[in-house]
Parts: C-alpha cells; sequence; structure tokens
C-alpha cells in the first residue's frame, strides 16, 4: 500500500498547483494600455523594423475567446518585409484588458475598436483584418471609421444566416448552459494538452512560444468566466449584427477553410458556404473568396503565408 502512497502524493500535489492556476503571474504585457470608457485595454503595435514612417495601419481583430498572442507571429512578418504598422488588442475580459463592469456586446466592441485604434493612430489609412466573430466587429468598426478604411480582410468571418442557423439548433443552445466551469478540471486539461501537444511544422521558435503563451492565458478562470458571457451573448447578438452588412464600396477578401477541414456538420457548412457571397460578395467588382487548401478555421496559423500574402498584397495598393 505504502508504494502507491508517493504517486498519489505526487498526483495530488500537481493538481492542487493547477487548481490554483490564476495566481501565476503572467509575462509583463507587450506593448502599452489605453483607456476606454474607465478600463484599460491592452494594445499591442508593431512598427516597421527599418525605422520608416508607417504609411498605413493593419488592424487585427481577433474571434471568439482569442486575444493578442494570436497575432504576434504575423505582425513580426509585416515588421520586417513591409512598411505599415501593425495593432491588434485585447477584447474586455480578454487577455492583458480589464473586464467589462456589465454585458458583452457585438455593436459596443466594433465601436470602441475604433475609439480604440484611434489613439494609437487617428489619421493613417486602415486595413482591417477579422477572425470569425472579429469579422462582425470590424463591420462595425468600418463604418465608424468611414473612408479611413481602404481594405478588408475577412478570415472565415461569421456570417449572419449561419449564425442565426447555429443557434436556432437545440445542441448549440444547451451549449450555452454547459459551457466549462472555471474550476479545477477544465483549467488542468487544458494545461494539460498544452504540455502534450506537438509543434505544428510551420511555426518558427517565437510563434510555439507565442501559442503556449495563448494556451496558458486561455486556462485561466478568468479567462473561461469571461468566454462565458461572450458566448452567452451569441444569440442576442444576430440581429444587431444583421444592421451592420459588409461595406460594399471597400475592397474586400474573405478567406475561407477548406471543405476537408470542416467546422460543423454538412447542412450548416452549406448555409455557411451559400451566406458567404449573400452576404460579403454583393459587390464582385470589390470582392474575392479565396479558399485555403488545407487550412481549418485557425487560418493565421493553418494557412499564415496565404494570410500575409493577402494582406500584404492589399496594403501594397493601399500605400501605391
Amino acid at each position: 500500500m505504502k508504494k502507491w502512497l508517493f504517486p498519489l502524493l505526487s498526483i495530488l500535489l500537481v493538481l492542487l498547483i493547477f487548481a490554483f492556476v490564476d495566481f501565476w503571474p503572467l509575462p509583463k504585457a507587450p506593448g502599452s494600455y489605453v483607456e476606454v470608457a474607465n478600463r484599460k485595454v491592452h494594445v499591442h503595435c508593431v512598427d516597421p523594423a527599418d525605422g520608416q514612417v508607417p504609411k498605413a495601419m493593419i488592424w487585427f481583430e481577433s474571434g471568439s475567446g482569442v486575444f493578442s498572442p494570436y497575432w504576434f507571429e504575423l505582425q513580426r512578418r509585416f515588421a520586417t518585409e513591409s512598411s505599415v504598422r501593425t495593432c491588434t488588442y485585447d477584447r474586455a475580459g480578454m487577455g492583458w484588458s480589464e473586464v467589462y463592469p456589465d454585458h458583452h456586446n457585438v455593436i459596443r466592441e466594433g465601436k470602441e475598436a475604433y475609439e480604440i485604434l484611434s489613439q494609437v493612430d487617428s489619421d493613417s489609412p486602415l486595413i482591417l483584418v477579422g477572425h470569425s466573430y472579429g469579422g462582425a466587429t470590424i463591420r462595425i468598426t468600418a463604418q465608424e471609421a468611414g473612408d479611413r478604411v481602404k481594405g478588408m480582410i475577412y478570415l472565415d468571418a461569421a456570417t449572419v444566416s449561419a449564425w442565426r442557423a447555429m443557434w436556432q439548433r437545440e445542441e448549440f443552445l444547451q451549449n450555452i448552459d454547459n459551457l466549462p466551469s472555471p474550476s479545477l478540471p477544465w483549467p488542468f486539461l487544458r494545461l494539460l494538452n498544452k504540455f502534450l501537444q506537438s509543434r505544428p511544422e510551420n511555426f518558427s521558435d517565437q510563434a510555439w512560444l507565442d501559442m503556449q503563451l495563448f494556451q496558458r492565458m486561455q486556462s485561466r478562470r478568468s479567462f473561461v468566466q469571461n468566454y462565458q458571457k461572450e458566448v452567452a451573448a451569441f444569440p442576442k447578438a444576430i440581429d444587431l449584427f444583421e444592421q451592420y452588412p459588409p461595406p460594399i464600396t471597400i475592397p474586400s477578401v474573405y478567406i475561407a477553410h477548406s471543405e476537408e477541414k470542416p467546422m460543423f456538420d454538412e447542412q450548416l457548412e452549406k448555409i455557411w458556404s451559400e451566406s458567404i457571397q449573400k452576404e460579403f460578395g454583393r459587390n464582385k467588382d470589390n470582392f474575392s473568396l479565396i479558399v485555403a487548401e488545407g487550412g481549418d478555421h485557425n487560418l493565421v496559423w493553418s494557412a499564415q503565408d496565404l494570410v500575409f500574402d493577402q494582406i500584404l498584397s492589399m496594403t501594397e495598393k493601399v500605400i501605391k
């Protein structure tokens, strides 16, 4: 019996350590903070590495439950291969940003994004890049920014039709009430997965560190609590979201995940695919649809070369 005592105590000690994951200090936030509605918001901007004055700004908007380290590798590439500034930030309660005192709202987030980016740069031409849920907020930000926006890149961006079909299903509505609890098992399993997973072949050393930091931050109870609030607001956000159709006068590119790596079942995938053309392709002269061969929903990691090339191409047209 005694021979099992030490392993048992070791396991209990490990579980106890993971139980206090929120108390583990995070590294100092890279970048800076701006204040919006009496809250501190973390912003991470990177200028051209050669010291030249940026000719435009690329603004990255994250998907649901995602925050700034997701974009760091892409920002480093633009710093060395372009003459533009890139910026990303953490929405309320995500990453290093302070939480909302009340509720999440996609309209509020889109408008606040423009207020945040304006504090960073008040007049440069803008390229807005939105991933998934972030594809909704940049539509709102574009309306706030007006003529400053010279191009938009949608990375597997959410569509109204797909969202509505998804949230009309009982299993998705039930998921709101059954999101992972910010208790011991979930952070433990998240971090355990981090240590067990293998490094993607296309990841540089620094990108791998970014991914580990990102997953470590996702393991915190504070993240889980705020992610629950964000997801719970989705069904109510659909009607609000519909009030802001994609601008038809701004050159836009939509990059979609590949068929071999679907997000949903066949029916929802068909709705998603058809709604891209319906919502984003209303002006064919200003719109391109590209399928990322072999890319999954996390296109910034699974199809980064394609994403980089498309953003760079649009940016070069803006700064000519």
